[in-house]
Formats: structure tokens, sequence, C-alpha cells
């Protein structure tokens, strides 16, 4: 536990915080790239000016009071991420890479060209998010597996 920890200005690019209880921390200019915030406790924290590209926020907690102000999330993975009460721009959730199991706030929209339009197994997700980082401009998101193999015959 290492809740309101001061992160600030760390160099911490991939280091690995995953399932930590981080409420409260303060990540304020921040180098995690490529870092692991998979399923952590993120309520309250503050990412203010971190650099967070390529960084894993799969399934990670946050609040109202959760700040991501001018956060870099160039391919940040967000899939199965609760944003509905975290205040992002536009810009971030279109620079990270979701599915249809993020969830965002009102008023902001999923990416057609590079989310997939439904929810990936965890191996597929971190198939699809590799991909993804490699070449992000030709990324064509997969279409869904056929659901018809699953029907009685």
């Amino acid at each position: 536990q290492v809740q309101r920890a001061n992160f600030g200005n760390a160099q911490a690019q991939g280091a690995n915080f995953g399932n930590a209880q981080l409420q409260g921390a303060y990540f304020g200019n921040a180098q995690v790239q490529r870092a692991n915030f998979g399923n952590a406790q993120l309520q309250g924290a503050y990412f203010t000016n971190a650099q967070a590209q390529g960084a894993d926020f799969r399934s990670a907690i946050f609040s109202t009071t959760t700040r991501f102000t001018r956060a870099e999330f160039l391919s940040a993975l967000v899939a199965g991420t609760d944003f509905s009460m975290v205040s992002l721009t536009q810009e971030q959730v279109n620079a990270a890479f979701g599915d249809s199991s993020t969830k965002l706030s009102t008023g902001l929209s999923r990416p057609e060209r590079h989310w997939p339009k439904w929810e990936m197994d965890l191996p597929t997700v971190y198939a699809q998010w590799e991909k993804y980082k490699t070449d992000p401009k030709s990324y064509v998101p997969p279409s869904p597996p056929d659901q018809s193999s699953d029907k009685p015959a």
C-alpha cells in the first residue's frame, strides 16, 4: 500500500504498479511510459502532465478526484477501464487503445478507427494492443469472433 505516495517527476518507465493501492498518489510530471497500472486502485491519484505513453491502465479503479490534466495517453491501454467519473479530453481518448468494455464520461466518444466494437478477452486485448502500438496509423481493429459456431445445430 502506497496511498498518497509522491511519484512526482519520477522516472518510472516500465514500472509495475499492477494491483497496487495508490489512492491519492501523485504522479505529476512523472515518466510512466509502459508502466503497468492494471487493476490498481487510483482513486484521487494525480497524473497531471504525466507521460503515460503505452501504459497499461486495464481495469484500474478511478474516482471523480482522479486527475489526468494534460497527461499523454498515446497507445495507453484502457480496455476494461471505467472512466465515466474521470475528466478526460477527447484527444486523450483518441490516443489510447480500448474496446467496448471501456466506459467513458458523457460527451466523449469511442474512436471508431482503432477501437474494436466488441469486448475482447484478455489474450486478444494484449495481442491487439501490441499490433496497435507497432503501427497505429495502419492498425485495423478485428471483427468480432463468429458467434454462429456456438449455436446448437
